[in-house]
């Protein structure tokens, strides 16, 4: 929902200052992840943010948020969210490596996290 909240401010405010402001990637959206890409090449080719319409006729499914929140709030939650899903893939993808050796597992697994962890600095 922050993903989709997060797009609705920036074609509302026919801006992406929303995402750059908040230092946002688009590799943290993930549900919405094609309307992003979209919205980023569509202001790329036409030096212009798209319109609520043109959206909605490239993504039908689409149901317009109707409260607003502020973009601090949205791109903190959309952050966290990326980490948290972030943290237990690396807890799953290593969990062999775990298993066999519980040190090296650990290890990787930090390693992993404190990638993550960095996304919090930014």
């Amino acid at each position: 929902m922050e993903e989709l909240q997060m797009i609705y401010l920036i074609l509302k405010k026919k801006s992406l200052e929303p995402f750059f402001t908040n230092e946002l990637s688009e590799e943290y959206f993930v549900q919405y992840r094609n309307v992003l890409d979209f919205i980023l090449k569509f202001n790329t080719e036409n030096m212009d943010i798209p319109s609520f319409e043109t959206v909605a006729s490239n993504f039908s499914n689409i149901e317009w948020p109707t409260e607003e929140e502020n973009s601090e709030y949205l791109s903190r939650l959309i952050k966290e969210n990326y980490v948290f899903n972030g943290a237990i893939n690396a807890i799953n993808k290593n969990e062999k490596v775990l298993k066999a050796n519980s040190f090296e597992g650990v290890d990787k697994i930090m390693t992993e996290l404190q990638k993550l962890r960095e996304i919090n600095e930014s």
